[in-house]
């Protein structure tokens, strides 16, 4: 018995280690460039906690088919997140060189990034390259959420 419990707390110590690259400080990032306004520019290109050089910004309801070469090698990474079933949740992930280095779950009842899913002509999720990873935001009303844009 001993012996299971000791398996299974090993088990659950090593898939946690799976989920190392969600990024609180990303979180914290938007957060406090938000925090206090109604309306201005996100600039995540300015976030510096990692070394990266593109984001993709995946919404709710992101089906596996859309994914690009980059996105199908983290296929269980991101099925994992629920960002394919779950309406109220925006995945956002820094790559660089193509490799993921971080990424965030934003609730969208909070921050909406679902309207910068940036696709190409083929249906295919793009990312944004870190140059162009500044965004409008607005809140209507004090409880509503933060829409992000397309400047």
């Amino acid at each position: 018995m001993m012996k299971k419990l000791l398996l299974i707390a090993v088990c659950l110590f090593a898939l946690s280690a799976c989920n190392s690259k969600v990024d609180s400080a990303m979180q914290k990032y938007v957060n406090e460039s938000l925090k206090e306004k109604k309306k201005g520019i996100l600039k995540l290109s300015a976030y510096k906690e990692v070394d990266w050089d593109e984001v993709y910004i995946l919404g709710p309801y992101t089906s596996k088919k859309q994914f690009d070469g980059t996105l199908q090698h983290y296929e269980k990474e991101i099925l994992a997140t629920g960002v394919d079933t779950d309406d109220s949740i925006c995945l956002v992930m820094l790559f660089k060189n193509g490799k993921l280095v971080g990424q965030s779950i934003f609730d969208r009842k909070s921050i909406d990034f679902a309207s910068l899913t940036h696709f190409t002509t083929g249906t295919k999720i793009e990312p944004y390259s870190k140059a162009k990873a500044n965004f409008a935001f607005k809140q209507l009303g004090k409880y509503d959420p933060f829409i992000l844009s397309n400047i």
